[in-house]
Order: C-alpha cells, then structure tokens, then sequence
C-alpha cells in the first residue's frame, strides 16, 4: 500500500516538474521571438524531396534507404525518435522532422481533422506556411500535441532555430544537399509545400491496400479502405505533376535492388554497389512492417487505382 502511494505521489511530482519546464520553455520561446522577422523570408529555391504516403505505407524504410543513397534528413536532434510499443513498429526510427511534423499537426488541426480523418479535395486550401502564428504554434505542440517521442530540450532547440530563421532558411541552413523531408500527413499539403519550395520533387509510396490496413490497425482503431482510398484520390489527384513519383514498397521488397537503382536514377541520388548492398540489408523481412501480405483487395474501386499506380511506379 505505501510502495503504490509513493509511486502515484512520484508520478504526480514528474508530471508538475514537466508542466513547469514546459511553461518555462514556452515563456522563454514566446519572449526570445522576433515577430518582425518571422517567415518574412522569401520563397526556398532548395532542392527537397518530399516522401509521402498513408501511415503503415514503408515511407520509413524508403526514407532510410535515401539516406543511403545520399538523402540528407537535417538534424538528429530535429527529428523523432521511437518510443514505447513504437519502438517494435520501427525501430531504426520514422526519419521524421520535428519542425514540419508540428505544422502538419497545426494544419490538420486547424482544419478539425487528423491522420485517420484527412481533409477531403479543396478543404486542405485554408491553411498556409505563412499565415501560421509562431507562438499558436509552439504552445499547440507543448501543450496540445505533447509528443514525448522528442525531448522537451530538443523541442526547445529545434523552436529557436525556425524562430530565428523562419521555415525557409531553415531548411536551406540545416539541410545540405539532396534535402529529403518525410512527414505522412503532410501528405494532403502539396499545393502549400510547391508554394514555400517550388524545387521540389514528391516521392508517394505506395503499398496494396490489404498489408496497409492491417498494419494502420496497430495504430489507427479505424483504419478501414475508405481511409486508404482517401489517400488514393488526393494521390491520383497530383499524379500529373511532373514532380510527382510513384515508388512501389510492394516491388521493393521483392526486387529490392532493381527498385534501389530506380530510386537513385530518378531522385539523382548517389548510386553504386555499396550503397546499393547496404541499401539491401536494410529490408529486414522479419519486421512487422516488412512481412509480405496475399494481395486481396476486395474493392474494385480501390483494387484499378492500386492498380493504376503500378502502372505509374518508377520501380
């Protein structure tokens, strides 16, 4: 009895030391921040390549393999590490940046809808890079978000740098060459992303909409076909673009080094027979995430776009 009393009276302690810090944190953000200079940069003429996809997709292997291939993902200390069960889910990491992760929350929000309930056509046109508000933004993330899988410090330090420079010069500073930012819900934001970044070229893996549903349940309750075909229509939406590349994670993971060699000739990425080796063992089979599905796809709607975005698929 007084070993769980100690414990509850610990746990209530952490949780007000957090709070504290964290309005610290805040306090000192919200008062160090130039309004004057924020996002007041013009438009970003860096190179980036966008990787989008449904949750469950592979855009975290994928995005691993660029790295490989000479993508640069921006700081270690901006991007979001594996915590918990997630830890089993990926646990080399998501290669996510914290930054633009926070802004497609932001927008999500803003819109009132969320990973598992994306925006359907036009809804997305309300939100923009430069109509956000600084300080909404980061009191939204320490408060509203509080994802414990980036610590309160690297937060902070990751805040200071976008207040300082703005969105643009962020990436332009803290990404070299071959910039490759992965974030999934920014996936319904490509008429936002072209505006701030015209050089932009958008990677959209794919995977068939059975072995997607079935992974997407470990995190989204919901997650049923008509989640996956909203995803499809905005996908086949922006197809005609041509910045827009449909990369299989099917084909992938059977002909790994064929779809390898395709992702480096078309994102003009370094290629040769080490990285495309170490690329390789990177497919670990025994992952959840990894583990091939019987393709049965019981929705004939869903079943010819999937099958249409074969036909587009670099790989």
């Amino acid at each position: 009895m007084l070993k769980l009393f100690l414990k509850r009276l610990r746990n209530v302690f952490k949780r007000k030391t957090i709070l504290l810090l964290k309005k610290i944190a805040f306090k000192s953000l919200s008062v160090l921040h130039n309004e004057n200079k924020w996002n007041k940069t013009i438009k970003s003429d860096k190179e980036i390549i966008w990787v989008f996809g449904m949750i469950r997709s592979g855009t975290s292997l994928t995005t691993q393999i660029l790295t490989n291939l000479g993508a640069d993902i921006g700081p270690q200390k901006d991007l979001i590490q594996p915590v918990g069960v997630l830890k089993n889910l990926n646990p080399n990491g998501f290669f996510e940046n914290f930054i633009f992760a926070e802004y497609s929350r932001y927008f999500l929000d803003y819109l009132n809808k969320s990973g598992a309930n994306p925006p359907k056509e036009n809804e997305e046109s309300d939100v923009s890079f430069k109509d956000v508000d600084y300080v909404k933004l980061v009191y939204f993330s320490l408060f509203k978000i509080n994802d414990d899988r980036v610590t309160l410090m690297n937060k902070y330090r990751a805040f200071r740098k976008l207040s300082k420079y703005g969105i643009h010069k962020y990436v332009e500073i803290f990404f070299k060459n071959n910039a490759t930012i992965k974030i999934p819900m920014l996936s319904f934001f490509y008429k936002q992303l072209i505006n701030e970044f015209p050089n932009s070229k958008f990677l959209i893996v794919y995977r068939n909409p059975d072995s997607v549903i079935k992974s997407a349940k470990i995190l989204i309750d919901d997650s049923k076909y008509e989640l996956y075909n909203t995803y499809q229509e905005y996908f086949l939406k922006i197809s005609k673009n041509n910045n827009v590349y449909f990369f299989s994670y099917d084909n992938l993971l059977q002909s790994p080094s064929e779809s390898i060699g395709k992702l480096a000739k078309y994102l003009n990425l370094s290629l040769d027979d080490d990285s495309i080796s170490m690329a390789n063992g990177l497919i670990d089979k025994k992952l959840i995430r990894n583990k091939p599905n019987d393709q049965y796809i019981g929705i004939e709607k869903i079943n010819t776009t999937y099958k249409h975005f074969n036909e587009l698929a670099i790989n």
